[in-house]
């Protein structure tokens, strides 16, 4: 008898603890729309992102935030164009294919100076 009542109090405390885990939102403010992506907070499968990067380039990135973190693939759209997709593990950027000269593996923030510096040389 002590070892079921001991049984149930461990597991009743269990799923105590797991329904208290962490309390994620499923749909974003569109304050979190207009900053730079993160998924801080969120639990989103489309979640969307509108912002001037520090480059001053208006980005448009679409994508997935699971437990509060960026995981799966992310896709970085500059005027229409789509510069740059990356493949995020738990906020950590695994790999990036970026288009903004052909189509080459590097990190993010070079992909987007690379289309920042293209885009003042079109422009002069």
């Amino acid at each position: 008898m002590k070892k079921i009542i001991t049984a149930i109090t461990l597991c009743s405390l269990a799923a105590l603890l797991c329904s208290c885990g962490g309390s994620y939102r499923t749909v974003q403010t569109p304050e979190e729309m207009t900053k730079p992506f993160s998924c801080t907070g969120l639990h989103v499968s489309n979640a969307t992102w509108h912002f001037v990067d520090e480059l001053g380039q208006n980005v448009d990135v679409q994508g997935h935030c699971a437990k509060g973190k960026k995981h799966g693939q992310f896709e970085f759209y500059i005027q229409g164009k789509m510069i740059a997709k990356t493949k995020f593990t738990r906020d950590v950027e695994n790999k990036t294919t970026c288009y903004a000269m052909a189509q080459t593996r590097m990190n993010l923030n070079d992909c987007m100076k690379i289309n920042a510096s293209n885009n003042s040389q079109n422009n002069n």
